[in-house]
């Protein structure tokens, strides 16, 4: 199950330092501006090879709005990962 949640709680995440925070932004959008500490993978990156994309089971999805984030956890629960939350509204 997907976890939505704001912005509030992603200081918490990131003080937690234990989730892999996780831009879906393209890295054009990723250079702009991002979370402390967040990895740029693309949401297509993610999908073709979600593995070697996503090694820690505990993982915060970010994007611009909050669509592909949404669809990149969702997808992460399908290929197994239990500890899911999508940034609701994007950055």
């Amino acid at each position: 199950m997907v976890r939505r949640i704001g912005l509030s709680e992603v200081e918490a995440l990131i003080a937690a330092g234990d989730t892999d925070i996780i831009d879906l932004r393209e890295p054009h959008e990723f250079a702009l501006g991002h979370i402390p500490g967040a990895r740029n993978v693309p949401l297509g990156d993610l999908k073709a090879a979600p593995k070697s994309k996503l090694p820690r089971d505990k993982a915060l999805f970010v994007c611009a709005r909050g669509m592909r984030s949404l669809k990149a956890a969702e997808f992460a629960v399908e290929v197994g990962l239990r500890d899911v939350a999508s940034l609701d509204g994007g950055t």
